[in-house]
């Protein structure tokens, strides 16, 4: 019977650890979409447009796989859209089209990280420990809830650190709009 319990553990904690894995991937490659996004947006020339949003364009098709595999829907839709937008930038004729379509995929790449960050991968599992045998020692329960526990504390940590670099960033970009007021 331990050998059930332990065997209903491991798969248990190798499925939160694959969720988990692909939901910080798709953080991860959300902030680099939204990075190239934003250089796009700030480029001076059609060509840098372009350039940049291509790579943003590889980012986003690797968050819709990730946030497709983590039960993220919301912020896969957002991914498509900010993708579509990115895709727009190569085909306009002039640099002031193609800047149009690079802020409007940073538009949305901001909107797709702010869902990734409300979404968590556990969503589709249910983290509480279930036991198949009634007569299943206690302290092997709580075990097992603490380590789900300490895995989700984990994933959260590295949310609230993402929301965090959002925020620097953008008070980083406020204050660079406010030395340019000041510079007029």
């Amino acid at each position: 019977m331990k050998i059930v319990t332990l065997t209903g553990i491991l798969l248990l904690s190798a499925t939160i650890s694959n969720a988990q894995n692909a939901y910080e991937d798709a953080l991860s490659h959300a902030n680099y979409a939204y990075a190239h996004t934003k250089n796009a947006h700030e480029s001076n020339n059609r060509d840098h447009v372009i350039e940049h949003s291509d790579k943003a364009i590889e980012a986003f098709y690797e968050v819709e796989e990730l946030a497709d595999k983590c039960g993220c829907e919301d912020a896969y839709n957002a991914a498509i859209d900010a993708r579509e937008y990115a895709e727009k930038t190569a085909t306009q004729d002039t640099w002031e089209r193609s800047r149009f379509y690079a802020k409007r995929a940073r538009e949305y790449g901001e909107k797709m990280i702010s869902l990734l960050n409300e979404c968590t991968p556990f969503g589709h599992i249910d983290t509480a420990y279930v036991s198949n045998d009634d007569s299943q020692n206690d302290i092997e329960k709580q075990r097992s809830i603490l380590l789900q526990k300490q895995q989700t504390l984990a994933l959260e940590q590295k949310r609230l650190e993402a929301q965090i670099a959002i925020q620097k960033q953008k008070q980083g970009e406020f204050e660079q709009q406010l030395q340019q007021l000041a510079d007029l």
